[in-house]
């Protein structure tokens, strides 16, 4: 369910307009989601604390591959146009076979990176924009006969299924860089199964804290597009000192 953006009347996310007030709704596809959290992503950087670009990280920098090859729409036909070049359709598929080679390497490398350091905003970028390019490269062979093509969607799915678990990791150990920089001993870490539960654990949380991340930094705003589906918000206390606030997202 959502609220419709004209008279706040709950609707659903399916519907198109509202039943109440009549107004059109619109509709955020994947793709758009996971950029917004970028978007969101960024302005939380400005929000915690001015970190200077000139600044040293507390790790060495990461291994970022960035593969020169965009995925595009594939159509029926030999040949495919694109920004004005037309290329064949298997050079397309070359070309689509090499950027998952890409996305599937820099799985491997953020895994082990994790173990030992905190992310860097340039990687979580890069996960997001692997994310989106794994959903084009589905689209384009969703509904392919050739054996080729089929396999193509198959690993870019796949590939997906792991790339959205670790995106939120990224963006998780990001937070936590961010707020040590800042000053704030937070503990931030994506927890479950699919890593779809955002945990920011600090001694000194407490309720005005809790409504500030909420309502000023935004967390559950950036957390939502790269699909986590709670927030839990906690200082960590397993005595009865001990509180934690959960929003589902």
């Amino acid at each position: 369910m959502t609220k419709c953006k004209e008279c706040g009347t709950a609707i659903s996310t399916k519907a198109d307009a509202c039943p109440k007030c009549g107004a059109k709704q619109v509709h955020t596809s994947g793709c758009a989601k996971i950029a917004l959290g970028l978007i969101l992503f960024t302005a939380f950087v400005a929000a915690v604390g001015q970190c200077s670009e000139g600044s040293k990280n507390s790790s060495p920098a990461a291994k970022h591959i960035t593969s020169n090859t965009q995925p595009h729409p594939a159509k029926s036909g030999p040949t495919i146009k694109t920004e004005g070049t037309v290329i064949s359709l298997s050079t397309k598929m070359a070309n689509d076979s090499q950027a998952l080679d890409d996305i599937e390497g820099r799985l491997k490398d953020n895994k082990e990176f994790l173990k030992k350091y905190y992310a860097t905003p340039d990687q979580l970028k890069q996960s997001i924009a692997d994310a989106v390019n794994l959903a084009l490269v589905e689209s384009s062979y969703i509904n392919a006969k050739d054996a080729k093509q089929k396999s193509l969607y198959k690993r870019a799915s796949s590939l997906a299924g792991l790339v959205e678990p670790q995106t939120r990791e990224l963006y998780a150990s990001s937070l936590s860089q961010i707020f040590i920089k800042s000053g704030m001993d937070v503990d931030v870490s994506a927890i479950g199964h699919k890593k779809e539960l955002l945990r920011i654990k600090y001694a000194l949380m407490s309720k005005p804290l809790v409504y500030k991340f909420q309502n000023e930094i935004k967390i559950e705003d950036q957390a939502r597009p790269i699909g986590f589906k709670k927030v839990i918000y906690t200082n960590g206390f397993e005595s009865s000192l001990g509180e934690t606030w959960t929003e589902n997202l």
